[in-house]
């Protein structure tokens, strides 16, 4: 299934929603026939100019850029739509690539539960940790996200900002480095983080003492499914966010799909409830272990040995059909080996049989010659000629 198929799956061109920061690949843009507002920092003609001054964004793309509906920041949803009037009305919000870099996932969670309707969806695509350049940042918890709300955080802290850039992977590929993404099957020995830690923590001394107020772009949460999965159930648990989950995908490539409804906040639960939730909730802990499992040498040595055995298994099944084949054709010969003779020797009984049945005739008419009169009456006369023959020829 296609990116695009798999976070519109609940979604229909007849729905009302917004895309937040759909940039230059709009998953559900209006020229496709969807009923959808976007939501960016920049207007249009701002977001195709800083299109065209990337080198890294083809023409083509730029001219996929649509007018923005709701100039502003994320966080400031609520009133963005608000000033439309739609507020509650909202039949599904989608993002690819947003949700990660949010300050406050809290807070915007419940912004969404705002604008959205009773049942209302979210769909989003979200990178995976171990997947990206994120390799090497450990899984965000909720209490960091707890944190983050209490703060009303409208930007990434500094903490944020250094982790993400003292932690940044580098693959190397011989004498080249690549950051891009997809790292989930490359060997983590050439894995390499940036190397820049006393100039990153020189810069955080800098903008405490200076107050330094200025937005800088981050990851705020480094997530894998799992991770992400436990964050939620959690947070709708407590009653803090209005959104249980719909579903969420495993990994593709480097990212993951997810979809929430808006179910209202939850209620305190009974004791058979909660009881439920912390054996889910075990389990998800359990395999969040395992999927931090996934990216160690070990996991990926494993990995690929199993690999190395599925190709000998293929190799071998392979020559095993050959041979097979070979024993066919083999088997073939001889048994066409095998009914030639059968027939060489049932033709031979059958000559044998005409052969015995033209003696025993002969021996008939012996028998009945000599038993006949003719035979006993010339009987002197046959000896004479014998005795005369030997005479002649003695």
């Amino acid at each position: 299934m296609a990116r695009e198929d798999e976070v519109l799956k609940h979604i229909t061109k007849d729905m009302l929603g917004v895309e937040i920061g759909p940039w230059h690949s709009p998953l559900a843009p209006k020229s496709a026939g969807y009923h959808c507002l976007s939501l960016d920092v920049l207007d249009g003609p701002a977001l195709r100019e800083r299109a065209r001054a990337d080198p890294n964004v083809p023409d083509s793309w730029v001219e996929r850029i649509e007018d923005v509906d709701l100039v502003g920041p994320a966080n400031l949803l609520l009133d963005l739509v608000a000033e439309k009037g739609l507020v509650g009305k909202l039949d599904y919000l989608v993002s690819s690539h947003n949700f990660e870099h949010i300050p406050d996932p809290i807070g915007f969670f419940q912004t969404c539960g705002k604008v959205l309707k009773p049942e209302g969806v979210i769909s989003m695509a979200i990178p995976d940790r171990r997947g990206s350049f994120d390799f090497f940042r450990p899984f965000t918890t909720l209490a960091s996200w707890i944190q983050a709300h209490q703060e009303k955080r409208i930007r990434p802290s500094y903490a944020q900002v250094f982790e993400m850039n003292t932690t940044i992977a580098f693959y190397r590929r011989g004498d080249d480095l690549d950051t891009g993404m997809d790292y989930l099957n490359e060997n983590p020995a050439n894995f390499d983080p940036h190397r820049r830690l006393r100039s990153e923590y020189t810069e955080w001394m800098r903008k405490i003492e200076t107050q330094d107020d200025n937005y800088l772009d981050t990851h705020c949460s480094s997530l894998t499914p799992t991770v992400f999965k436990l964050l939620v159930s959690d947070a709708y648990f407590l009653g803090l966010i209005p959104f249980d989950i719909l579903e969420v995908s495993e990994t593709y490539w480097a990212e993951f799909y997810v979809h929430l409804k808006n179910r209202g906040y939850a209620e305190p639960v009974s004791d058979n409830e909660a009881t439920r939730h912390y054996e889910t909730r075990a389990r998800l802990l359990q395999e969040v272990v395992n999927e931090a499992g996934t990216t160690s040498q070990a996991s990926f040595n494993l990995r690929r040995e199993s690999a190395e055995l599925q190709q000998a298994n293929a190799a071998l099944k392979e020559e095993l059909k050959r041979l097979a084949a070979e024993n066919k054709v083999e088997s073939a010969i001889k048994s066409s080996l095998i009914e030639e003779l059968e027939r060489e020797v049932a033709e031979s009984k059958v000559k044998s049989e005409i052969l015995k049945g033209q003696i025993d005739s002969l021996q008939q008419r012996v028998a009945m010659l000599e038993a006949s009169t003719s035979w006993r009456i010339t009987a002197p006369l046959r000896r004479l000629v014998s005795y005369s023959r030997s005479m002649i020829t003695g």
